[in-house]
């Protein structure tokens, strides 16, 4: 009779063991390999993006740089102390204060009239502080009074402003100019203006129009026209240098469709 024979896993001994491992080891990461091959090389069949691919939904933007020779300049220097002193409607009528243009202490003083080409008419004698007055944009000059506004000279004669810029388009405006050659280290200056539907915006600018001096203000208001009456005060640190300034008054915001206009009223130095 033949021996009797046993069957053997030859699959369960530490040896069979071993190999398995070792073919599982090789396959699986040759499998991942020919996976991410397939994606990347045709992401269309899939539906996937490759990394390489721009979308449309994410081009960067196109920033375009301000021309450098409209750039101005903003050198870090402390605000001026601005004060508006009276705001109010046209239609309500006007304060009887704060109206005289001529005391002791006044460097110059100006009651602005039409036309534009006179403006200096009703000034103080002698003195030339307040040196230029033109428009900004498409602004047009015209004659324009200001309701019951009115200004007292040193004979306590009244004075009516009626300098009026209408503007096409915002940033039309005023543009005066200041000298502060002679002015002591601080120089008091007063504004009095009045914007006709629209808000206001006043820049303080070298005179070559480069470099701004204070920061930028903005004049708003509920009423439609209102009269303003703004108190600034220069430093030496402000003018930086400069012997002569620029007030820039121009429109902002419209507050309707009806045409919109800065009125110049009177400016005292001192």
């Amino acid at each position: 009779a033949l021996p009797a024979t046993s069957s053997v896993n030859t699959l369960g001994t530490p040896q069979a063991k071993g190999k398995k491992k070792l073919i599982l080891a090789i396959t699986l990461p040759l499998l991942l390999i020919v996976v991410v091959s397939i994606a990347l090389i045709s992401p269309e069949e899939n539906g996937a993006k490759s990394f390489y691919e721009e979308s449309s939904e994410t081009k960067p933007a196109v920033v375009e740089s301000e021309p450098s020779n409209n750039r101005i300049s903003k050198p870090s220097v402390p605000a001026l102390n601005m004060l508006t002193f009276y705001s109010n409607s046209v239609s309500e009528g006007h304060s009887t204060k704060n109206r005289n243009v001529f005391d002791r202490g006044r460097l110059d003083w100006v009651v602005f009239k039409s036309p534009l080409t006179d403006w200096d008419k009703f000034s103080r004698p002698k003195s030339d502080f307040i040196k230029k007055v033109s428009l900004i944009g498409k602004a047009s000059d015209s004659e324009k009074l200001v309701g019951n506004l009115t200004f007292l000279d040193i004979k306590k004669t009244q004075i009516h402003p009626n300098l009026y810029a209408q503007s096409s388009e915002i940033g039309d405006g005023w543009k005066i100019e200041v000298s502060n050659e002679q002015a002591k280290s601080v120089l008091m200056l007063k504004l009095h203006f009045t914007s006709w539907n629209c808000d206001a915006k006043l820049r303080i600018l070298s005179v070559d129009g480069a470099t701004e001096l204070t920061p930028a203000y903005e004049y708003k208001s509920d009423s439609q026209n209102t009269s303003f009456g703004t108190s600034l005060t220069f430093t030496k640190e402000q003018f930086n240098g400069h012997d002569s300034f620029l007030l820039e008054l121009t429109t902002a915001e419209a507050k309707s469709a009806k045409p919109s206009g800065l009125s110049l009223n009177a400016l005292i130095l001192r």
